[in-house]
């Protein structure tokens, strides 16, 4: 119980990291048990308020999007069921504004580029932050001062 609660001193932690934490320490399957049990008795322990703490504290700190936001979950062993709760209430207009945030900083980044190649560069730089095309289109809508995909040779072809 010892390790476990040095463990949660450090930062809070899921029952994931928990477990693998215990086990790398070599604890045995009965002993692991109760300490999880326990700690979950004691409300130190919880995925569902963790994973929510971390989507706050992620969200908080730089654009992030729902797709980026998962694998974080992931990465800290968080169960799917509280990952796929914590994730239902980072709906689209969440996304959407941590995508303008994003677009803000990365206009600004691609303006030393020709005109022609400044939305497609950012676009790529958002797609690899894990937004979705539809985000990424609205979130960079009216930052070039035109519609960014309408084109001299797309005119009247181009429809949504």
């Amino acid at each position: 119980m010892d390790a476990a609660l040095f463990y949660l001193g450090i930062r809070d932690r899921s029952f994931g990291e928990m477990r693998e934490y215990l086990q790398k320490k070599q604890y045995g399957p009965e002993e692991i048990e109760q300490v999880m049990t326990r700690l979950r008795e004691l409300g130190l322990l919880n995925d569902e308020t963790f994973a929510k703490s971390v989507v706050r504290s992620k969200t908080a700190m730089k654009p992030v999007s729902r797709k980026e936001m998962k694998a974080i979950l992931i990465r800290h062993k968080v169960g799917r069921k509280d990952i796929e709760e914590t994730l239902a209430e980072f709906d689209a207009e969440t996304e959407l504004a941590a995508a303008r945030r994003l677009a803000a900083d990365v206009v600004r980044k691609v303006s030393k580029y020709p005109r022609e190649e400044r939305w497609g560069r950012a676009a790529s730089k958002m797609a690899a932050k894990g937004f979705p095309y539809w985000v990424i289109r609205e979130a960079l809508s009216g930052m070039f001062g035109e519609d960014p995909e309408m084109t001299d040779e797309t005119e009247g072809e181009y429809s949504e």
